[in-house]
């Protein structure tokens, strides 16, 4: 279905916040706790961030409070275009001028569903084409304004509301089990090479060893192979591709192949960390 689209300030009263204003100018000057882009996050979330204050006047409080249903808007910087709706008043707040408000009329708009809309606009790029720019992009309160949004009726704005409420809760809920899932397989994960490398991280347990030799020797066969060293960064290099003319043994019994996948441990240049001698690592991968 496609409705018609019409400019947000038809839908609603558009407003800049007041910029930074750190000492009061007169007696009657309040501090108030305000709204600023920090708070706005993607995905239309809000975020609680350190209080911060500034000085209103009794006039300037009012004209920017903040109210459930109101649609905060990033007006600048690298989060430009991020929006909000407020589910409950903020009583006492103001907001700064890297918010913009948009407060629905009521017999034209519902926040919730102009929030979604500037998502959504967000997303496809709609609103990055509005503030293209040679400079810092800026969505200001004038942008804002003239941006263009679906208008449907009310009724419709309301279900599809409520829809997408529903639907994004359930995909947080889902996001939130499988991030919980995730940190059980990492907790597993360091369980099993813990128990299969015999090590005790962090309970002041030394680390012990339980390497694999390689059976198979190279004998005489090991005169014509690079020869491999770990070095003291992290991964592995071949010898003879760093130092030419490096010496060999003359015996090479003791030598051994190294083959794809196979483990190497540093063995010789230990640091100590944490109570723990820590041996850098890596897979062969030549």
């Amino acid at each position: 279905m496609t409705w018609r689209r019409m400019p947000i300030k038809r839908l609603g009263n558009v407003s800049l916040g007041k910029m930074i204003q750190p000492e009061p100018k007169s007696e009657s000057d309040v501090a108030a706790q305000y709204l600023r882009a920090a708070h706005v996050q993607p995905n239309g979330r809000i975020i609680d961030v350190d209080d911060k204050t500034m000085w209103f006047n009794e006039k300037e409080l009012k004209l920017h409070d903040l109210r459930a249903g109101d649609v905060v808007v990033v007006e600048g910087g690298a989060g430009y275009g991020r929006s909000a709706v407020l589910r409950s008043d903020l009583e006492g707040w103001g907001f700064q001028n890297s918010i913009v408000r948009v407060r629905p009329q009521e017999s034209y708009s519902i926040g919730r569903f102009l929030d979604y809309a500037l998502q959504s606009a967000l997303s496809s790029g709609e609103i990055e084409v509005a503030c293209f720019t040679a400079t810092i992009p800026h969505f200001t309160a004038d942008k804002v304004g003239a941006f263009r949004v679906p208008a449907p009726p009310l009724g419709e704005q309301q279900a599809i509301a409520n829809y997408l409420d529903r639907e994004t809760a359930r995909i947080d809920t889902l996001i939130e089990e499988q991030q919980g899932l995730i940190e059980m397989l990492r907790e597993r994960r360091r369980a099993v090479v813990s128990e299969l490398l015999g090590c005790r991280v962090g309970n002041g347990t030394r680390m012990k060893w339980l390497v694999d030799e390689l059976d198979c020797r190279a004998g005489a066969e090991a005169d014509n192979l690079p020869l491999m060293s770990v070095s003291i960064s992290w991964g592995v290099r071949r010898r003879d591709e760093a130092i030419q003319d490096e010496s060999r043994a003359d015996d090479f019994s003791n030598y051994k192949i190294c083959r794809k996948g196979d483990l190497v441990i540093n063995r010789m240049r230990a640091f100590q960390g944490q109570g723990l001698f820590v041996f850098r690592f890596c897979l062969v991968c030549w």
